[in-house]
């Protein structure tokens, strides 16, 4: 079960640091650009959306089955780390 935590951490970690440094990222730029606040919320949504979708379909292929998570992911294939 180690391996398995160990990998699901690994997962998580590669796809939500992308995702919070993309975030960081419009914030800056929403700064720097005097974007409004609505152009923030958007994205920062999508990006969570995107990191919490992830997060299900790699929960369901830890504590569900592979097979279930690998069609949430439209993938067959469980990655390697």
């Amino acid at each position: 079960m180690a391996a398995v935590n160990h990998s699901l951490t690994a997962a998580l970690v590669r796809t939500a640091l992308p995702f919070a440094l993309s975030g960081a990222a419009v914030l800056i730029a929403v700064q720097l650009l005097d974007a409004d606040l609505a152009t923030w919320a958007v994205v920062t949504a999508t990006f969570g959306l995107g990191a919490g979708y992830y997060l299900l379909a790699r929960l369901v292929e830890v504590h569900v089955s592979k097979r279930a998570g690998a069609l949430l992911l439209a993938s067959t294939r469980t990655p390697t780390y």
